[in-house]
């Protein structure tokens, strides 16, 4: 286990306002199931990279 736990996640504030205002329960939910997948397997997806050389 990587020490991920929804214990200690934290988000930024700008984040944090954003998911208070959230009114789209099928978002919010779609987003929960997201971050799930993230603290089960910090891995997962395709790293992003920069266009800019």
């Amino acid at each position: 286990m990587s020490g991920l736990s929804k214990d200690n996640l934290r988000f930024s504030p700008s984040a944090a306002k954003y998911f208070k205002k959230l009114k789209d329960k099928k978002l919010i939910n779609l987003y929960k199931h997201a971050i799930d997948k993230i603290l089960e397997n910090p891995l997962i997806g395709t790293e992003k990279t920069s266009m800019m050389n």
